[in-house]
């Protein structure tokens, strides 16, 4: 773990372009991405961050457990990086951020520039990847 934001744990691995992995979930660990998408950082700097109340990062009351949360999270981790252009890696659930149309706006507030955006899309499990 190198920083928190929200106490959410972030993991950084490698240099290079910076891609923010949403895990799928919700309550699912970083570390399983962490496992399986290392070959990545040969040539690209991954950030991996922990749900609220899983992995690495701080308890929360049952209550905070919902999709803005989640959503207020992921856009804090962006904040506190101070990513300004960076691609997205997400799957199932972490997908679903993407397809919210208040991504954008969030990180336009957050003085990131929207790039163009690239999705994969397979079924059942939706691996959504964007460029920002």
């Amino acid at each position: 773990m190198t920083k928190t934001a929200n106490g959410i744990a972030i993991f950084e691995v490698g240099e290079g372009v910076p891609i923010l992995v949403i895990p799928g979930g919700p309550g699912v660990s970083s570390k399983l991405y962490r496992k399986y998408l290392g070959p990545l950082a040969a040539h690209n700097k991954l950030i991996f961050w922990d749900y609220r109340g899983t992995g690495l990062s701080v308890a929360a009351p049952n209550a905070t457990f919902n999709f803005e949360n989640d959503h207020a999270d992921m856009i804090a981790v962006i904040q506190a990086l101070g990513l300004k252009k960076f691609s997205i890696l997400a799957h199932s659930y972490g997908g679903v951020h993407i397809d919210n149309k208040d991504l954008a706006m969030q990180t336009s507030k957050s003085n990131l520039n929207s790039q163009e955006r690239e999705r994969i899309r397979s079924n059942p499990q939706p691996i959504a990847f964007c460029k920002y």
